[in-house]
């Protein structure tokens, strides 16, 4: 005759669990704070800060991984090598431009025209700065050059409003170290220049005026933009018959400037700070710095290894860190990240292959330790299966027996 199934009250397998010695049963009174998860409130869950160390060795790790493929590139060696390859070239150049002498022709509006002569400067500059810092052999400068400003009275203050704008002519009058001498025209250039640009939003009024520097036109709703010319700046070479020529090194003849992030154009204009902050359409505009003869004239030699330098980075005259300084960084960042990764991974892996069994355990009532789990909204009665009847019998079976040993 099969023995009738036990059903079990809350104070039956509260006794059991006294009985064994072991944790309250989920069926009977608890005291202490109640459990409501089982898999990520246990002491061995994953939190915030577990979750924020692996990020940041993923990231370590990431930008180990660029840093190291950066260094295949050999960006420094390369720059360096190039630099040096000019620098021959660049001792009988410097020779050759210094026994030579340069003046500037400069008038306005085509009226009478001022000679000016150029003065050498061999001051370090910025570029013999950064050579240095690389340790890469001595850059002597060399170019020519007008001084800080053109003679005080030269340029009248333009009048943007009736496009007024005066136009500075340049001549270069060069002589070689032969004796050859060359007229070089440059042009015309205006000394003004203004801008009709967006005015950001909202507040136009304040942003045009300290984001954009120039002044809100109450007629069109712009923001004029105004600026000035502040520096000249060509490059020559001795042609085939021993006079200076303009050299352009992308081979087109406007283009005979020394930036190459202006596509070599000769001319640089200077933001100017207008006084007001808006003004009507016909108003005229004055500024803070209204002295438009501060115009400097510059002439350098094409083969100044300067220009290559600035051609391959991009006007930053940056070498960057050497190949192997950038893989050494590599490395550490990688090791790094890889040990911070250690802790965060021990505890997601046993987490995550653990969940079945966490399962497993809520699917026959009991926690990890065997124990019958606590029931939060039914204290009175028993509302488990008969499987999980059947198992709690086992398990009071063994307890009952253990007891009695």
């Amino acid at each position: 005759m099969p023995t009738p199934r036990r059903r079990h009250s809350p104070s039956v397998v509260s006794s059991a669990g006294k009985v064994g010695g072991m944790r309250r049963g989920k069926l009977g009174p608890r005291r202490g704070k109640r459990r409501t998860t089982y898999f990520m409130d246990s002491q061995e869950s994953a939190g915030t800060p577990q979750v924020c160390v692996l990020l940041i060795s993923i990231a370590l790790i990431a930008f180990g991984i660029y840093t190291l493929v950066q260094s295949t590139s050999h960006t420094h060696e390369r720059i360096a090598q190039l630099y040096l390859d000019k620098l021959g070239n660049w001792s009988k150049a410097r020779e050759e431009f210094s026994l030579s002498t340069f003046a500037i022709k400069y008038d306005i509006d085509n009226g009478e025209a001022e000679e000016m002569q150029l003065m050498m400067d061999e001051r370090d500059d910025k570029f013999s700065s950064i050579v240095e810092a690389n340790h890469l052999e001595e850059y002597k400068n060399m170019k020519f050059w007008s001084g800080n400003s053109l003679p005080n009275g030269t340029i009248p203050t333009p009048v943007f409003q009736n496009n007024n704008n005066p136009r500075l002519g340049l001549e270069i009058h060069a002589t070689s170290p032969t004796g050859e001498t060359t007229a070089i025209d440059l042009g015309s250039y205006g000394v003004g220049r203004l801008k009709h640009v967006h005015a950001e939003t909202p507040s136009p009024q304040t942003k045009c005026s300290a984001h954009q520097h120039g002044v809100l036109n109450l007629g069109t709703g712009k923001c004029d933009v105004y600026s000035r010319l502040y520096y000249v700046c060509v490059q020559v070479k001795l042609d085939a018959a021993g006079k200076w020529q303009l050299h352009s090194p992308t081979g087109r003849e406007e283009e005979f400037g020394c930036a190459s992030v202006t596509h070599w154009d000769p001319t640089t204009f200077k933001r100017l700070t207008p006084t007001q902050r808006q003004a009507q359409s016909d108003q005229i505009i004055s500024f803070k710095d209204s002295n438009f003869d501060r115009i400097q004239v510059h002439v350098r030699h094409g083969d100044d290894p300067f220009f290559y330098v600035e051609s391959v980075t991009q006007d930053t005259l940056r070498f960057g860190p050497e190949s192997g300084d950038m893989r050494k960084l590599a490395w550490v960042l990688l090791a790094i990240g890889f040990i911070m990764a250690i802790p965060p991974l021990c505890l997601f892996v046993p987490l995550c292959c653990g969940k079945g069994k966490e399962e497993e355990y809520a699917r026959l009532g009991t926690d990890r330790g065997g124990a019958p789990m606590y029931n939060h909204t039914d204290v009175g009665t028993s509302s488990y299966t008969d499987d999980q009847e059947d198992e709690i019998d086992e398990l009071l079976d063994g307890i009952e027996l253990t007891t009695r040993t």
